[in-house]
């Protein structure tokens, strides 16, 4: 079953990531935005998920920001852009200071640890 998750592009990434350039993620930690959980998730045939349901669809969000990454093997794949996935526990919450300059009233952010994602989808 394919969701439909409303991801930014990589062009607003990189404008929000100017926006909020005053603060960075700390050392191994990646800042991400991705859709508010909304009520209505759909697939994308159109059909209408229950809440008891949105358990199995996987949390993806788009990196904006990355903090100092000490580990060699990350530093190439965490850009700006790039489409991470991650655990339904996995990061913190975060209401970056600049929130209000940005038009985006339908994102979270999100702080994760690089040890918390799963996926990576380079974004070119």
């Amino acid at each position: 079953m394919k969701v439909e998750l409303n991801l930014i592009s990589k062009e607003k990434a990189l404008e929000i990531s100017k926006v909020l350039e005053n603060g960075i993620p700390s050392i191994n930690r990646v800042l991400i935005a991705s859709p508010k959980n909304s009520k209505n998730r759909t697939t994308s045939g159109g059909i209408i998920l229950p809440d008891n349901a949105k358990e199995n669809i996987p949390r993806k969000g788009v990196i904006i920001q990355s903090g100092i990454i000490e580990e060699d093997n990350w530093k190439s794949l965490l850009k700006v852009g790039n489409i991470v996935t991650y655990g339904i526990y996995a990061g913190k919450e975060v209401e970056p200071e600049n929130l209000s300059t940005i038009d985006y009233p339908d994102l979270e952010f999100t702080v994760l640890s690089i040890n918390e994602i799963i996926y990576i989808e380079l974004n070119k």
